[in-house]
């Protein structure tokens, strides 16, 4: 997503029922204000198409309680005290250094 909205956020909800139809799915994330939209939260519940889908909103202001934050604190830590020619050098390392990842998907 090049960009997050309400609308990009929907899309990829009902991306991800497709890819997993009839599965329950619980979706964590932070609090910004296109997770937690009125337009959203009309798209989820019973007889929607999100109807399997359950958010879990990571306390506000909190990000020691958000995984994402120890990937970007480690990639940036990966790429950092480099000289690069061309800023497209630094998204390239950046990319090599988060595909080389593995996730444990365990909660």
């Amino acid at each position: 997503m090049a960009w997050q909205n309400t609308e990009t956020i929907i899309e990829a909800l009902t991306t991800l029922v497709g890819r997993y139809p009839g599965k329950k799915i619980t979706v964590v994330w932070d609090n910004a204000r296109w997770h937690r939209s009125k337009k959203l939260r009309e798209h989820l519940g019973e007889g929607t198409a999100l109807a399997n889908v359950h958010l879990v909103w990571l306390p506000p202001y909190a990000p020691d309680h958000n995984p994402i934050e120890k990937v970007w604190n480690e990639a940036k830590a990966a790429i950092s005290n480099h000289q690069r020619l061309v800023f497209e050098d630094t998204c390239i390392g950046f990319e090599t250094f988060i595909a080389s990842l593995t996730f444990s998907y365990q909660i």
